[in-house]
Parts: structure tokens; C-alpha cells; sequence
């Protein structure tokens, strides 16, 4: 029994790090649902970086008029409303997006042509109050939602992809390549942020492709015909099969 467990504790050791790999991508077959959507949502600037209020000048009427942007607190991780794995979140929509109430979003947060931070796998709902100065209309995951430290400066309109501005009901839905270019940049002007893996991951719903040898067990992508971008061969809903020789 010695001699067992020793070998047993040498294997694991080697076998460690890819067991925890296969959990991980397991987690994320978990979170992430098969038809999540993408916006951008424009909000009201913010010099606090969206965790107090702020004197910020705003052009939305709200504001202009004396209220309390709600998206003040849009990323006060910290914030009694949010729970431990939740953040909850604001953004000023006239339309809410179509069929939200059956979908999961990524949202992209874009302030004065700037791109400034991520909700990912998120929920999106009718206005919520929690006082008069407060309340929310999304619910993103925390471990999948971040402020940028380096913001994405898009003067240019180009991460508007052919569009001038914003929509007047407050979003635009985008395609799943250009969030990825969103992504990307943002990955690039923040190398060390690996919640922008994270969220690039889930999102395309990315999986490796292993065999498991002792159970013969393969996973793998069924070709068919799908709305993804010949360059991500990866991204189709894998099936598990059992192969008996």
C-alpha cells in the first residue's frame, strides 16, 4: 500500500496542472450559455472611475437637469448591492435589446469615445430602483467584469464598426469578430489583465480538444454549418463521445 501511494502522489503531482485546466474548461461549458450577445452601451463619463458619484459634465438630459448618473457605481466592486459574485449595473437604454429577457450579453461600456471596461456574462432586466439616485438594469458576473487601467481611445469612431455614434436607445449590437477585436485591443493595452482571457474565452465558448485515454473518451467539434468566423475552427458546441475499439 506504501509503494501505491507513492506512485499515486508522483502521478498526480505531473498530472496536476492539466487536471485543473479540464476543470476549468468545464466551468466555463457551465457559465456561459450558447446565445450571448454583444452591445455596446454608452454611459455617462465618470473622473471617479464609475465607483462614487462624480461633477462630470454629461449630454444625457438626466443629468444635465441635476440627477445622479445611476452608473456612478458601475464598477464599486466593493458596493453593498452587489452580492459576491455579481456586480450590479446601469445603463441608460430607451428600447431594451430584443428577446434580453431569454439572453446573456457581454457588454462592452464606451464614455466619450472611449472604451473603459466589460460586463461579462451578463443579464440584463427592467430598471430596477434601489433609491432615488440609484438603480440597475444588468447583472454581470465580477470575475468576468473589469474597468480597463488603460482605456481604449476610439476618437476615431473605428470600434463603432461603419456606425457615427452610439443609437439613441442607448446600444449597439455588435458581431462576435468585432468584440474579439475589442478584446483584443484592450488585451494589448493591458497585457496584465487576465480577465480579458477570461471573458475572450467564455465568450467564444472556446474549447481544447483531449482524449482521455483510460476511458477512450474523446471530445470533439461536429462540422456543421454555423454563424462563426471561419478563422475560430474551435468554436463550435462540442460532443462528448465514448470510442470502444
Amino acid at each position: 500500500m506504501p509503494l501505491i501511494a507513492e506512485v499515486f502522489d508522483k502521478y498526480f503531482v505531473i498530472l496536476r496542472p492539466h487536471i485543473k485546466n479540464i476543470l476549468w474548461q468545464m466551468r466555463d461549458m457551465i457559465l456561459y450559455d450558447d446565445e450571448i450577445e454583444c452591445i455596446i452601451a454608452n454611459i455617462t463619463w465618470n473622473s471617479n472611475d464609475w465607483k462614487e458619484t462624480s461633477s462630470d459634465d454629461s449630454g444625457h438630459r438626466w443629468v444635465q437637469e441635476g440627477g445622479v448618473p445611476h452608473e456612478s457605481w458601475n464598477f464599486d466592486f466593493d458596493n453593498k448591492r452587489n452580492t459576491k459574485d455579481k456586480i450590479y449595473g446601469y445603463a441608460k437604454f430607451t428600447n431594451q435589446p430584443k428577446d434580453y429577457q431569454d439572453k446573456k450579453y457581454l457588454v462592452i461600456f464606451r464614455s466619450r469615445n472611449n472604451i473603459i471596461g466589460f460586463y461579462g456574462n451578463t443579464t440584463i432586466s427592467d430598471y430596477v430602483g434601489i433609491s432615488k439616485n440609484e438603480s440597475y438594469n444588468m447583472v454581470g458576473d465580477k470575475s468576468l467584469s473589469l474597468l480597463l487601467e488603460n482605456r481604449i481611445d476610439d476618437s476615431s469612431k473605428e470600434l463603432l464598426f461603419g456606425k457615427k455614434r452610439v443609437g439613441q436607445n442607448g446600444f449597439n449590437k455588435i458581431t462576435r469578430d468585432n468584440a474579439i477585436a475589442i478584446l483584443d485591443r484592450a488585451k494589448a493595452m493591458n497585457p496584465t489583465e487576465n480577465k480579458i482571457d477570461r471573458i475572450k474565452i467564455g465568450y467564444y465558448k472556446t474549447r481544447t480538444i483531449w482524449t482521455l485515454r483510460q476511458t477512450k473518451s474523446r471530445t470533439y467539434f461536429p462540422k456543421r454549418k454555423t454563424s462563426f468566423s471561419k478563422a475560430h475552427p474551435a468554436q463550435e458546441k462540442p460532443i462528448t463521445q465514448r470510442l470502444w475499439h
